[in-house]
């Protein structure tokens, strides 16, 4: 082999090897590319879930509060038929006793007047319990709401944390 010979083989090598390392620049380059979209459209996403599960929270904070006043209404209704039922269970006890000969409309030291007394602080009785039990419950949907409130400001937080890629030269 002659020197000239030597040489243009080692050029060609050499030129195959720049062709080579440029390919393979190329390939990095490009597998850098396609790591920085799917870096960015992974951020997009993960702030997408975040914005769509804070929309869900205040969708649920809007529903406890609306449990809350179905709580207070059928309460208030529970009560209004507790009282007829428990006037109607005194009017029905004195229609009883007058029935038997007895004077219903007797003075406060009578039986009859305490047997009915009773009735009816049994039934306020019952009442109140039934508002203070809707009470606990509306308290707790309300407290459920405030829950899902924050909740919302935890995940619009977190939406607003994210690297959406903004600053990526990605073109």
């Amino acid at each position: 082999m002659s020197g000239y010979t030597a040489m243009a083989m080692a050029i060609g090598g050499a030129a195959i090897q720049g062709i080579g390392a440029a390919r393979q620049a190329d390939a990095a380059n490009q597998n850098a590319h396609r790591a920085n979209i799917a870096a960015r459209n992974n951020a997009i996403a993960e702030q997408q879930r975040n914005q769509y599960q804070a929309q869900v929270e205040r969708n649920n904070a809007v529903i406890a509060e609306q449990n809350a006043a179905s709580i207070r209404e059928a309460a208030t209704e529970a009560a209004q038929r507790h009282s007829v039922r428990v006037k109607n269970t005194v009017g029905a006890a004195k229609t009883d006793f007058a029935a038997n000969g007895f004077l219903v409309d007797d003075d406060w030291d009578t039986t009859i007047w305490d047997l009915t007394t009773d009735l009816e602080v049994d039934g306020a009785h019952d009442i109140a319990t039934m508002y203070h039990n809707a009470e606990l419950e509306e308290r707790r949907a309300h407290l459920q709401g405030r829950d899902f409130i924050a909740q919302a400001g935890l995940f619009d937080w977190k939406a607003s944390q994210g690297d959406t890629g903004v600053g990526y030269n990605i073109g």
